[in-house]
């Protein structure tokens, strides 16, 4: 929160995302809160006039179940630019495909990104890419065995999941010349995968080594998918 104006923090329900938000409250001691529960009708008529209701609030501001609004981000951005940052958003939310198009979607809106080639020209490209794709694995392989790891020593592995009694891991990167760093490898050793996959925008299967290989999203997708 303190190198962002939002952070978004989405999450299909009771996993947690309230209480994990409660506990950042309680950390940041006499500072100003304010919480936008958007399922509340109270809450909802507040918003009427999200600019008016949003420019004034100084602190942390909460805005919960922000699915059910998805008119905020265009506000939540401008709001953003201000000098000074006078306020910082946490949205939750559900990871409703539909409504914001994911983590990716929120992205997109926030940075005010409406076409592909804008999206093309910004730099976070590759957070997007990446938002995205792991979306796409996880409406596969389902969330509750899924995890970001990393060590002390700098490795880490975008994306772990036990899915389908293997252990698999995920890079995303995108690059149309994938290749292999020595992260890849320490993860490979130190969790004991079965493949690591680095996701990329590319047509073709590219083997990278004899455990490491690129696969463009649509061909994993369907690997993951086979029973």
């Amino acid at each position: 929160m303190l190198d962002y104006p939002i952070v978004a923090l989405p999450g299909p329900r009771q996993v947690g995302k309230t209480t994990l938000a409660r506990l950042y409250v309680e950390s940041l001691g006499n500072q100003p809160v304010h919480h936008f529960d958007l399922e509340s009708p109270a809450d909802l008529a507040r918003l009427s006039n999200p600019e008016l209701a949003l420019s004034p609030l100084e602190g942390l501001v909460i805005l919960d179940e922000i699915q059910r609004l998805p008119e905020l981000f265009p506000v939540l951005r401008v709001l953003a630019d201000r000098p000074g940052t006078p306020a910082r958003f946490l949205i939750l939310g559900n990871a409703s495909l539909e409504l914001v198009k994911g983590v990716s979607g929120v992205c997109h809106a926030l940075l005010g990104l409406e076409s592909m080639d804008a999206l093309e020209a910004h730099p976070k490209l590759g957070a997007s890419w990446e938002g995205f794709a792991l979306e796409q694995i996880l409406s596969v392989t389902g969330n509750t065995n899924a995890y970001f790891w990393a060590t002390h020593s700098g490795a880490e592995l975008d994306l772990l999941v036990f899915h389908q009694g293997k252990r698999l891991g995920f890079e995303f990167k995108y690059s149309e010349n994938p290749s292999t760093t020595k992260s890849m490898q320490v993860a490979l050793a130190d969790l004991g995968l079965d493949h690591l996959h680095v996701v990329y925008p590319g047509k073709h299967r590219i083997p990278l080594t004899k455990s490491i290989t690129a696969s463009p999203l649509p061909n994993l997708l369907h690997t993951l998918s086979a029973p």
